[in-house]
């Protein structure tokens, strides 16, 4: 009888074993088909960003892009004055100068946005950041969408 439960016990244990190397085969491969799908999402067709139908939704979505250390992504919400999107070499110069922005404003909360100047095409967004920095952002629309111009600091005391 002792014999009966030893050969019992070991049988389980085995099963025991088999389930537990047959669920680390299955989760093995669950994991490495996520990693497949999560690479190949380059290949997507890109949405439209429907952030970018007002202007202080641009500039909101460009402040973002710095919080995130994104450069390259804030800069695709900026465009030339005379209304053209910015080349590749025009956006590759900038970079610097957005850097730069990014370690002033790095992680900075908006505090009042507004729109100081609007037209059917163009207009002045107002930003206020940890409500000490004063900045300026001149938008253009461009299609259906809205781009950033200029971003400068409004000194006090300033005129533009």
């Amino acid at each position: 009888m002792s014999a009966h439960r030893s050969i019992a016990q070991q049988y389980q244990w085995i099963m025991r074993r088999l389930s537990n190397l047959a669920s680390g085969i299955i989760m093995g491969l669950l994991v490495t088909s996520a990693v497949v799908f999560i690479t190949d999402c380059g290949s997507a067709p890109v949405k439209p960003n429907m952030l970018q139908l007002s202007p202080r939704a641009t500039v909101i979505q460009f402040t973002m892009c710095l919080d995130t250390n994104n450069i390259d992504g804030a800069l695709d919400y900026m465009a030339h004055p005379s209304g053209r999107l910015y080349v590749v070499l025009e956006k590759y110069e900038m970079r610097d100068e957005i850097a730069r922005l990014q370690r002033v404003l790095g992680n900075a909360t908006i505090n009042k946005i507004g729109e100081v100047d609007r037209h059917e095409d163009h207009c002045t967004v107002m930003v206020e950041y940890n409500y000490y920095y004063h900045y300026n952002a001149f938008c253009i629309k461009i299609g259906d969408r809205w781009y950033i111009t200029s971003f400068r600091e409004d000194k006090p005391g300033s005129t533009q």
